[in-house]
């Protein structure tokens, strides 16, 4: 089951129903959804089927939140995130054992200093554009990231060049002030 919202041509915020959280979830395999509230739910969040969700200007309920969604996403491989002003994630935190392509786009307007936690062992593609100044913290190494487009301006982003070792394609853009070091040059002698 495929279930696609979106609500960006109504002057109101769409809101989810509690149902699609709990009893609608189980067959669903694709849930694209975008500028909708998604509301925190007392009941347990269950994606059991679920391979790709794409969440573009969404607003939650609380940083948590979308952490609780995600873990809820045992064979989740593809996720598209487009951050938006006022979402309540100041950190998107991407612990997903099984993804396998990840898509962040994070744009200055939504703040400053946001977070970027991965823990993804499994992911393959990476593509990340963040202009917020913000950090991005790699729990595991993604040694099986064959292909990266990195457009961000961290002011650190060495700890996320370091963690992607088995790259065969690199599309990397820093900001002008920012030098790669030699150090990590040397992991990248196949490109």
């Amino acid at each position: 089951m495929v279930i696609e919202i979106d609500a960006s041509s109504t002057e109101t915020q769409f809101i989810l129903p509690r149902s699609l959280y709990t009893t609608g979830s189980r067959t669903l395999v694709t849930l694209k959804l975008q500028n909708a509230l998604l509301v925190d739910v007392s009941e347990t969040v269950s994606f059991p089927s679920l391979k790709t969700l794409t969440l573009i200007s969404m607003k939650f309920p609380l940083d948590a939140f979308i952490r609780t969604l995600l873990s809820s996403c045992p064979v989740l491989e593809d996720l598209f995130v487009v951050k938006c002003g006022g979402d309540n994630v100041a950190c998107l935190v991407v612990r997903v054992p099984s993804l396998k392509f990840l898509t962040v786009r994070t744009t200055a307007e939504v703040g400053y200093h946001q977070g970027l936690v991965l823990d993804v062992p499994s992911l393959e593609f990476l593509d990340i554009v963040d202009y917020t100044d913000g950090f991005c913290v790699v729990e595991n190494t993604m040694h099986k990231v064959i292909e990266a487009h990195l457009d961000v301006t961290y002011s650190h982003p060495q700890q996320l060049l370091a963690s992607l070792t088995s790259l065969v394609q690199l599309s990397l853009c820093l900001t002008t002030s920012m030098v790669m070091p030699s150090s990590l040059k040397l992991l990248y002698t196949s490109l």
